[in-house]
């Protein structure tokens, strides 16, 4: 079995109960949309889409699709996360537009799941 990568996990010192519940509300408060949950194996599965904001660009924005894996550890709580990315592009003429979808896989950078973590820390205390 293939080890996670250390900045992709985290612990917290509450129950995975608490942990899930208030991952839940975190992702709510920020317009994330919760794909689906599983309480009894902790995973929670939401994506959020960021729009681009740059003039001129056939650039869309960016999807992100983010798994959530809490798994107790007696008292406290381990966090194994898996960020997806995807762009969307507009393509076609102008009279017929589409958006084409250009898959990045999961994240290897570490920026983004430190983030992620340092916003469920503040919401977790």
């Amino acid at each position: 079995m293939a080890q996670t990568k250390e900045y992709k996990q985290s612990t917290f010192q509450q129950s995975a109960e608490v942990c899930f519940n208030k991952t839940l509300l975190f992702l709510h408060d920020n317009n994330y949309f919760i794909e689906s949950t599983d309480k009894a194996s902790g995973f929670i599965k939401a994506k959020k889409f960021s729009k681009n904001s740059k003039m001129l660009s056939a650039k869309v924005g960016e999807r992100k699709i983010i798994s959530f894996l809490f798994i107790p550890d007696g008292n406290k709580t381990q966090l194994l996360l898996n960020i997806y990315a995807e762009d969307l592009n507009w393509g076609g003429s102008t009279q017929n537009r589409v958006i084409s979808v250009v898959d990045k896989g999961v994240i290897d950078d570490p920026a983004p799941y430190q983030k992620l973590i340092n916003e469920l820390n503040q919401q977790l205390q």
